[in-house]
C-alpha cells in the first residue's frame, strides 16, 4: 500500500461526502482506475489540467478542499454545547449560541484590527452578521453573514488556539 495514494483517496472521500461531483471511493493505497476517475472529475471540477494525476498543484488543491468538507461534515466544535440543529446561526434567530458566537468574535478582536466592533451580545446582531461575513471572506468560505456549522467550527478552532495559553 503506497501511503501517499491513501491520503489522496481519502482527501477525496471527504471531498465526495460534500460534492456529489466527485466519485466516491475507498481508500486501499492503490492508484487504479477508480482513483484516476475521481482525481479527473475532481481536476475538471476546479480548472486544473484533467490528467487523471495527482501534481503538486492537485495535490494542493486537494489538501485544500478536504480540509473544507471537513468543518463541513464534522460534528459541531464544543467551545459551547452545540446540536445538529442549532445551525445555522443568523440574524433573528434566537439560539444559546449567540452570545458564544459574540465572545469569539471579541476575542478574534483582540488579536487582529479586521473584527473592531465586536462586543458582547446575546443576539445575533448586525454587527455579529457583518464580523461572521468578513471571517468567512478570510477563511474562503461562501461568505452569508449566517454562522452555519463550518463556520462554527473554524471560528471555534480559532478561538481555541488564541486562549490555549489561559486554559493551561
Amino acid at each position: 500500500m503506497d501511503t501517499a495514494v491513501y491520503e489522496i483517496q481519502s482527501y477525496i472521500r471527504n471531498i465526495s461526502r460534500i460534492d456529489g461531483d466527485i466519485p466516491s471511493l475507498v481508500p486501499d493505497g492503490i492508484y487504479g482506475e477508480e482513483t484516476t476517475r475521481s482525481v479527473t472529475a475532481f481536476q475538471r471540477k476546479h480548472f486544473l489540467p484533467q490528467t487523471g494525476k495527482v501534481d503538486l498543484d492537485t495535490w494542493n488543491k486537494l489538501s485544500e478542499e478536504s480540509d473544507k468538507a471537513v468543518y463541513i461534515f464534522s460534528e459541531p466544535v464544543e467551545t459551547a454545547p452545540a446540536r445538529k440543529g442549532d445551525f445555522p446561526l443568523k440574524k433573528g434567530k434566537d439560539s444559546h449560541l449567540n452570545g458564544n458566537v459574540n465572545l469569539m468574535l471579541v476575542r478574534l478582536s483582540d488579536f487582529y484590527r479586521n473584527f473592531d466592533g465586536a462586543a458582547l451580545s446575546l443576539d445575533y446582531t448586525e454587527e455579529t452578521e457583518r464580523l461572521i461575513g468578513i471571517f468567512q471572506s478570510l477563511t474562503g468560505n461562501t461568505v452569508t453573514g449566517e454562522t452555519d456549522k463550518s463556520t462554527w467550527n473554524m471560528l471555534s478552532y480559532l478561538y481555541l488556539l488564541l486562549t490555549e495559553d489561559e486554559r493551561v
